[in-house]
């Protein structure tokens, strides 16, 4: 569905009312497909939205699929984004029941596949 939009002249930096584009709600509502095509088609990973939160923030901040968060690591989603109360993602993984994965090891050889190198 995302690239017939996208061919038929639909854009990836499209904005809804929240300032939030394709990506951010991708991320918020862990659709890994989409979060994939929407990578694939060029959308920048570290597209911010009006609070200046990108989708790994987002991600992060919800119960989504590990390979979404994984995803996004690997097409070099930044850490560190802060938000209005100065919590970055890292502190989401603590607070959220969910695997703590920003802080685990790992190394990423395919946009699919993850390896975890050191156990924790």
């Amino acid at each position: 569905m995302i690239l017939k939009l996208v061919e038929k002249g639909a854009h990836l930096e499209f904005r809804d009312s929240e300032t939030l584009t394709p990506l951010h709600r991708a991320a918020i509502a862990g659709n890994f497909e989409a979060i994939k095509a929407l990578l694939d088609l060029g959308q920048n990973p570290n597209v911010r939205d009006a609070r200046d939160l990108t989708p790994l923030y987002h991600a992060v901040s919800q119960d989504v699929p590990t390979r979404c968060i994984v995803q996004l690591l690997y097409d070099h989603a930044i850490l560190g984004v802060m938000d209005d109360k100065n919590r970055q993602e890292i502190h989401q993984c603590g607070v959220k029941p969910m695997p703590n994965i920003i802080n685990r090891p790992y190394a990423y050889e395919e946009p699919n596949m993850l390896i975890q190198k050191v156990p924790i």
